[in-house]
Parts: structure tokens; C-alpha cells; sequence
């Protein structure tokens, strides 16, 4: 009951379970691109990320820090739609409709 009554308290009074259901797909996105990226420096053998890699290998540094920011672009775009569907889904919840 005492778990219950800190939920009231933090919704403000009322249930909401959808309210501020929006930094799951947030984290999960983030997380999910991480682990493409990793996982396509280890086992991939071409791409952006293997381009980083090899370039990294023969100290191509210029080639490295241009892919970094690529990689830097699509992660700040990937998040910016996440952000967009969760104000599309969640139009109700406040923090996800004041401006940045």
C-alpha cells in the first residue's frame, strides 16, 4: 500500500501510466543505436562504422572524426523523431509538449 500511495503522490493524485511513457522509447532508441553501432565495428566488414574502424587502424584521423560526426548527425536525428512521435502519441503529457 505505502508503494501505491508514493505513485498517487508522484502522479499527482491520479493513475497516470501513460503520462510519462515517452523516455522508454527514448532510452531504448539511444541504446539500440549504440549497440548497432558497436556491434557493426566488431563484426561488420563494411559500412560506416567499419570505414571508422579501419581508418582508426591506419590512423587516418580525418576520415575517423568525419564518420564520428556522421554517426554524431544520425543519432541527433534518430532522437529528434523519437521526440516528434512521442508529442504525436503523448499529446496530453506536458513535458513532452513545451519547447526545447
Amino acid at each position: 500500500m505505502l508503494c501505491l500511495r508514493g505513485v498517487l503522490a508522484s502522479a499527482g493524485g491520479a493513475l497516470t501510466p501513460l503520462a510519462r511513457s515517452g523516455s522508454g522509447p527514448k532510452l531504448g532508441a539511444g541504446i539500440s543505436f549504440i549497440l548497432v553501432v558497436a556491434s557493426e565495428i566488431v563484426f561488420g566488414n563494411n559500412g560506416l562504422d567499419y570505414i571508422i574502424a579501419e581508418a582508426g587502424s591506419i590512423m587516418h584521423l580525418d576520415t575517423v572524426f568525419a564518420g564520428l560526426m556522421e554517426l554524431c548527425i544520425i543519432g541527433i536525428c534518430i532522437f529528434l523523431l523519437v521526440d516528434f512521435l512521442e508529442r504525436v502519441a503523448i499529446p496530453w503529457d506536458i513535458k513532452a509538449n513545451k519547447v526545447h
